[in-house]
């Protein structure tokens, strides 16, 4: 838990693409540097602790955690954002890459090539947008739905996202949070259809892993 896998071989990369992506497992961390994602590490052996993540914020203020896309990813991406909330603050982000359709990043890297990981790592998901996705997904929220979305439902919803919010320490983390949970709540059904439609790509019910949070 006070150390990564990989890291000092990482450490150049890095610096160079000013960013960090936690993966998992050891294989993973080794597939992506075999295939020129050199900028990855992996815990050793146990979930990602908070030590780890202070280090890394040490040598870069962007750390993406990279899951696989199953129900264990699903899971240790709510874990990690327990974990991170009370530590985030205007200088470090923490981003999430959670793969589709059960994939690994090694099974990834190797379908997809060099160039779509490193695309796909660098447009990782906000821990804003991931948080309000779980919480959305877990009161059965559909934005594709024609329906509006019920007072009695956003009431909900806004009342889990604000328990996450409290964990939050650094007190101008917390004002932009609440500003931008406030934004999509009043927008989120005041049309028939919420035109944001990035939130919940994540999550959508199609996915097969989707099924793994009803």
């Amino acid at each position: 838990g006070h150390n990564l896998y990989n890291f000092s071989n990482a450490r150049k990369a890095i610096y160079d693409q000013k960013f960090v992506a936690v993966v998992e497992g050891y294989m993973d961390a080794i597939s992506l540097s075999i295939n020129g994602v050199e900028n990855v590490v992996a815990p050793l052996g146990t979930s990602l602790t908070l030590d780890q993540i202070q280090i890394l914020f040490k040598n870069t203020n962007d750390i993406v955690v990279c899951l696989d896309g199953d129900a264990a990813g699903l899971g240790a991406m709510r874990r990690t954002i327990d974990l991170v909330l009370p530590i985030i603050n205007s200088k470090n982000l923490i981003r999430f890459a959670l793969l589709p359709n059960g994939a690994d990043p090694d099974d990834y890297v190797r379908q997809n090539g060099r160039a779509a990981m490193k695309n796909f790592l660098q447009n990782a998901d906000n821990l804003s947008k991931v948080l309000f996705d779980f919480e959305s997904k877990d009161l059965h929220l559909d934005y594709s739905h024609e329906a509006l979305i019920s007072p009695e439902k956003k009431a909900m919803l806004e009342a889990k996202l604000f328990q996450k919010i409290n964990l939050i320490v650094d007190p101008n983390s917390k004002k932009y949070f609440i500003q931008y949970y406030k934004n999509l709540l009043f927008e989120l059904g005041k049309n028939k259809k919420f035109q944001n439609k990035n939130l919940g790509k994540n999550l959508a019910p199609k996915s097969p892993i989707s099924s793994n949070l009803e």
